[in-house]
């Protein structure tokens, strides 16, 4: 009687961690198909037959890295962010005063 009882109890802990495992695999299976149709990932296959990921800045050349990251800092920079909205500002004045249809 007992070993039926331990049997199931085997049985259904197997089951359980072999569709736990089969659904996580297709899962990020799935997700890593989407995530390159939709060029998110980069992906290519190597000489080796194995696909291999990268992501955007990977795939960027460094200068032009270095150029986003310079203007990232004037971005944040509060001078800079204070001419930005002066010239905004300054912008919608001048539409204001332009009444030409």
């Amino acid at each position: 009687m007992y070993e039926v009882i331990v049997g199931y109890i085997v049985g259904s802990i197997a089951a359980i961690v072999l569709f736990r495992h089969v659904v996580r695999e297709h899962i990020v299976k799935a997700t890593l198909d989407t995530l390159i149709d939709e060029e998110y990932v980069r992906a290519y296959e190597d000489d080796d037959g194995i696909t291999q990921l990268y992501t955007w800045r990977e795939a960027v050349d460094l200068d032009v890295w270095e150029s986003l990251e310079k203007a990232v800092e004037e971005m944040g920079s509060e001078k800079k962010i204070k001419e930005m909205i002066q010239q905004m500002e300054q912008e919608l004045e001048d539409e204001k005063e332009d009444d030409t249809p």
